[in-house]
């Protein structure tokens, strides 16, 4: 069917389609793969996705690679989506998905000059409607949405690895779920629920903070400082950012994709590593913290460290597969505070 996307500042953009019409903050994230992680990772809550890529939907969608219970996303929009995927690990097209999940999508359309116009104006919420819907009805009901709140809490569980030597609490603060899986191959690995208490995470070796949508537990991870080494990757930093007395701000938009690269100041090594965030740091000045890595295409805050306070944290995604060395970097970091040694 013929849709629409109407962004809050005017802009249309027809194309095809199908789905319900929908309301959300319109994002561009220019990953050429991992568009089945992207719909259910909580940092999307309630967005639409714009895929920069131009043909998403090639190797389809499997079972193992759900990040949550649920589709996060309202809507996503590519040039085109491959309804006949090819690969053996895949059981349904993206189309079907769509489909089940009543996740609204649209195709067809200039999706370059889209992200350009996210990337001078911001991003800002938008509408899928009708192509017949008039634009000052579909301003209407962007002017009068108000964003649901995403649920971030869960049950308190475990990922048991009895050969491991250390054992590590981690606060999901919306977290990919494939990152503690990832986690217990090195670790004995409980997550807890943003909620818990110090008295429970200070009975472990390291405390590690993934996620999310949402700055969450600055205090509970301020009463944590200096008692167990801290390890914070994506909304974790900024985090732990405030509560050592740092200020985050939003951006413009966000560092979402693959290709972004960071640069160490220690060992001036260089990585490109996949992102998906829309907090930067804007100060460190009030923190005993010093810059650890930075983003060389526009310099933000992409990693922080206190060798003392046994403190590490990174902006972007912690990815064993994308990244081995940079991964086996980073843990080597933690193991060696978690070992009372400094890195």
């Amino acid at each position: 069917m013929k849709l629409k996307l109407v962004l809050e500042n005017g802009l249309e953009f027809s194309g095809l389609g199908n789905g319900s019409e929908k309301i959300g903050k319109v994002t561009f994230n220019t990953s050429m793969v991992g568009y089945q992680q992207i719909m259910y990772d909580k940092a999307n809550f309630d967005d639409i996705v714009v895929m920069t890529y131009t043909l998403i939907g090639n190797y389809g969608i499997n079972d193992e690679d759900y990040e949550s219970d649920n589709v996060q996303i309202k809507g996503m929009i590519a040039k085109e989506f491959n309804s006949k995927p090819s690969n053996f690990r895949s059981n349904k097209s993206i189309i079907d998905l769509f489909d089940e999940e009543k996740v609204t999508y649209m195709y067809d359309l200039d999706t370059r000059m889209l992200s350009k116009a996210i990337r001078d104006n911001g991003e800002m919420l938008g509408i899928i409607t009708s192509i017949d819907t008039p634009k000052e009805d579909a301003l209407k009901k962007i002017k009068e949405y108000k964003a649901p709140e995403c649920d971030l809490l869960i049950d308190k569980y475990e990922i048991k690895n009895r050969l491991a030597k250390k054992k590590i609490a981690c606060i999901d603060l919306g977290a990919r779920r494939s990152i503690f899986d990832v986690l217990s191959n090195y670790y004995d690995v409980t997550v807890f629920p943003y909620t818990a208490n110090a008295t429970q995470l200070t009975k472990y070796d390291g405390i590690f903070l993934a996620g999310g949508p949402k700055i969450v537990s600055v205090d509970l991870v301020k009463s944590l400082i200096g008692k167990k080494p801290i390890f914070a990757t994506g909304i974790g930093l900024n985090v732990l950012v405030e509560a050592c007395g740092g200020t985050n701000e939003l951006m413009k938009f966000g560092h979402r994709g693959g290709n972004h690269t960071i640069k160490y100041n220690d060992t001036h090594k260089n990585f490109v590593v996949s992102q998906n965030h829309f907090y930067t740091v804007k100060s460190l000045d009030k923190t005993n913290l010093e810059v650890l890595s930075t983003n060389l295409l526009d310099n933000t805050i992409e990693g922080v460290i206190n060798n003392d306070k046994k403190i590490l944290g990174i902006q972007y995604n912690l990815d064993n597969e994308a990244n081995p060395e940079d991964f086996a970097n980073l843990l080597d970091r933690f193991d060696s505070f978690m070992n009372g040694g400094t890195k």
